[in-house]
């Protein structure tokens, strides 16, 4: 089956002129947004760094509707905000591709002398 993916586009002006900043909004459900944020901020600070943009995660929901939130990107040019919008979608899209129900996760720790007796023999055990 497969999930809707963000609407996105742009949402400022445009014309000629020098300096201006291009910004960008990105809807993304509630359960995905930390996979944008990562451990201590460091996933969307990568992508900042790469792409040359700023990335604005709201801590609450969007008020028209509670279950996404609306990513908000500002970037030099519309390069650099199509880059990390790829860059955002890639995240969603793995995630949705390795999880079978809609926003179905367990995270656990596990010390990493045990990661091997987790995973099984070629994968066998967690799958």
């Amino acid at each position: 089956g497969g999930g809707g993916g963000g609407h996105y586009g742009p949402t400022g002006g445009g014309g000629g002129g020098g300096g201006g900043m291009e910004n960008m909004h990105l809807k993304v459900p509630n359960e995905r947004v930390g996979l944008i944020i990562g451990k201590g901020g460091m996933t969307v600070r990568g992508i900042q760094d790469r792409t040359g943009t700023n990335i604005q995660v709201p801590t609450m929901a969007d008020q028209d509707d509670p279950r996404t939130r609306t990513v908000h990107i500002t970037g030099p040019d519309s390069n650099s905000l199509e880059r990390a919008v790829d860059e955002i979608n890639s995240l969603l899209t793995n995630e949705a591709r390795e999880l079978n129900g809609p926003g179905a996760a367990t995270y656990l720790a596990v010390p990493q002398v045990f990661c091997g007796a987790v995973i099984g023999r070629g994968g066998s055990t967690i799958k």
